[in-house]
């Protein structure tokens, strides 16, 4: 049996770009129905804007949180998985606020809850990502 997880995708841009999208994705999905996950990352650098389902989670009701800040969660759900995917389940658009920040800066993803049809609890391994930032 191997272990459902979650990455975040390791990105390289240049600060110049003012901008980052980070996919996230989901390997050995038993079929997740329900998704609450807390994303940290330095602020100081970088402002979440956005959070947008990607091919694992798309058609799930999605709950935006409050504010896209350090430590909000993010919730998908669905009534029902016919047949679970592995690949990309969402992306995170971050700005880019200190240009002068270059080097690596750690985009970490705690798993609140995960649930499958049933409502059974998906243990899930997360794999947290790089965010290198360059001239």
């Amino acid at each position: 049996i191997t272990t459902p997880t979650m990455t975040v995708n390791n990105v390289t841009v240049a600060v110049e770009e003012g901008m980052v999208e980070i996919p996230v994705t989901i390997s050995n999905n038993p079929g997740i129905a329900f998704l609450n996950v807390k994303v940290q990352y330095d602020d100081s650098v970088l402002k979440l804007n956005l959070a947008s389902a990607s091919d694992v989670l798309d058609g799930f009701s999605y709950t935006k949180p409050k504010n896209y800040k350090n430590g909000c969660n993010l919730v998908w759900y669905t009534d029902y998985v016919e047949e679970p995917v592995d690949g990309e389940a969402f992306t995170l658009r971050f700005l880019i606020l200190d240009e002068e920040a270059l080097g690596n800066h750690e985009i970490t993803l705690t798993i609140n809850e995960a649930y499958d049809n049933d409502y059974n609890d998906v243990p899930l391994k997360v794999v947290n990502g790089l965010l290198t930032l360059t001239n």
